[in-house]
């Protein structure tokens, strides 16, 4: 989405919806394999109110960064996480 160059805002809840729709596609897989029994409710709860902390941290954060620096942060982030998951992953094929 990045060569779309959207506004940064546009961009935030663009990706923001395409990472909510893309899990709430996959709960029926879940839910069908048995993955969503015996779940830890307290600990569900609270990483959802840790999320919806961050949705409005993040959201404050965005409409106060220039966005010039908002996507030389977003494209550097995208960076360290495509390396570590390349580094992940071939520790992953080595052992």
């Amino acid at each position: 989405m990045l060569p779309q160059r959207l506004p940064k805002l546009e961009f935030a809840g663009t990706v923001a919806i395409s990472f909510a729709v893309g899990n709430l596609v996959k709960i029926p897989a879940y839910w069908s394999i048995g993955q969503l029994d015996g779940l830890h409710w307290q600990l569900i709860g609270g990483l959802a109110l840790a999320g919806i902390a961050g949705t409005f941290a993040g959201r404050w954060l965005t409409a106060r960064l220039p966005e010039a620096l908002y996507m030389r942060l977003i494209r550097t982030l995208l960076l360290a996480l495509s390396v570590l998951l390349l580094i992940k992953g071939g520790l992953q094929l080595l052992g």
